[in-house]
């Protein structure tokens, strides 16, 4: 196999940014993709009715997991159309795959668990994956938070059903924003503890209704 070499320099703009974003239920999440261009939104959770007032956004909906891959088949052969993918949201893409999963004989016995469960984390973490590794278009893929104890801390986590998903999924993507309500009421992207790659964020940055992700972008696309 002849081997390939590319330069790191302007990457980000050739394979797009890959964010995991995650909040509490109605903090806003799915109102960011009003400000990321022209975006195909896969959405799990009929929760579109935020984005009703948007014209960049084309939404596929999915009630299975085969819908889903013909969903990703879709983005995959038209990610020149867009700007973004977006999944909204993985937590409800978890319960998707858990019933799913129940429906086969092979995993339905209360007996055999751990099966279903390690079927489980071998579909989801494919899924992360496989959206993550798209070229040439920007990634967000939300989740609801949760609060997970971690010895004697307390760790504000995406909510996934499997505890190894949960724990190796912000390890996928380049950003990890948590989107809140700040003391004041505004919104706000916390990326310390989360994760920035990219080294060009603030461990807060604001989520103002101007802009929204859309500073995210601009700061690590153009440095702005």
């Amino acid at each position: 196999m002849a081997i390939e070499i590319i330069s790191s320099k302007g990457l980000v703009n050739k394979k797009g940014i890959k964010i995991l974003l995650y909040g509490n239920s109605g903090v806003g999440k799915s109102s960011q993709f009003k400000y990321t261009g022209k975006t195909i939104l896969i959405s799990a959770e009929s929760g579109e009715l935020v984005l009703n007032d948007a014209n960049n956004v084309d939404v596929i909906r999915v009630k299975t997991l085969a819908d889903l891959k013909e969903a990703y088949l879709y983005v995959e052969q038209n990610t020149n159309k867009y700007d973004t993918v977006g999944i909204d949201s993985l937590t409800e893409v978890g319960q998707m795959i858990v019933a799913d999963l129940k429906k086969d004989p092979e995993f339905s016995s209360m007996k055999d668990g751990m099966k279903l469960w390690m079927k489980f984390s071998e579909i989801m973490l494919s899924i992360a994956k496989s959206f993550r590794d798209l070229d040439g278009i920007n990634v967000i893929i939300t989740a609801l938070s949760e609060s997970v104890k971690n010895g004697f801390d307390e760790l504000i986590m995406p909510m996934i059903p499997a505890k190894k998903v949960q724990a190796q999924l912000p390890s996928l993507y380049d950003e990890v924003l948590y989107l809140r309500s700040s003391e004041n009421g505004d919104r706000e992207f916390v990326t310390n503890p989360a994760k920035d790659r990219s080294g060009k964020l603030e461990p807060v940055e604001p989520c103002t209704k101007e802009q929204g992700i859309k500073l995210i972008y601009n700061k690590i696309l153009k440095g702005e």
